[in-house]
């Protein structure tokens, strides 16, 4: 009988443990991060122009501040966002130093990249066919966090 509770226990660990590991994030509109960055006193930029000569970029917007970088991307598809995901991922990788630290995270429908230089501290995530990229001071990096965590990403 205890072996019979004890595979049954095991069985719904697995299986939350299974559920836990794919979990989605649900992907904003730039609208809805221009509302929620607003809503923390940020002032937001459209930089779509900036990206007329790239087909896969159907939005992008910029956070204004000084010491910031956060720039949230809507592409045409969820393969244009993973490649510019990967194609930022990379650029960060070839450059960072010895003294680097970084994390990835891939889980259901995102994966996140989390990067802490000596001076900065840069986050990527995509989520379905969006991206926010942040590359910040270090002393930024928890009211960042705040931002990102309000945003989902």
């Amino acid at each position: 009988m205890k072996k019979k509770y004890l595979f049954l226990g095991i069985m719904v660990f697995l299986l939350m443990l299974t559920v836990g590991c794919s979990m989605n994030k649900e992907a904003i509109s730039t609208s809805e991060f221009v509302e929620i960055a607003t809503s923390k006193g940020y002032e937001t930029i459209d930089i779509t122009d900036r990206y007329v000569d790239y087909d896969q970029v159907k939005e992008a917007t910029k956070i204004s501040e000084e010491g910031f970088d956060i720039e949230f991307y809507v592409l045409n598809s969820t393969s244009d966002a993973k490649e510019m995901y990967e194609k930022n991922k990379k650029i960060l990788d070839d450059n960072k130093d010895g003294m680097s630290t970084d994390t990835t995270v891939t889980s259901g429908n995102y994966v996140t990249y989390d990067l802490k230089t000596t001076d900065n501290y840069i986050h990527l995530c995509q989520v379905d066919n969006t991206m926010l990229y942040v590359n910040v001071e270090s002393g930024y990096q928890n009211k960042t966090n705040e931002l990102i965590d309000e945003l989902g990403y």
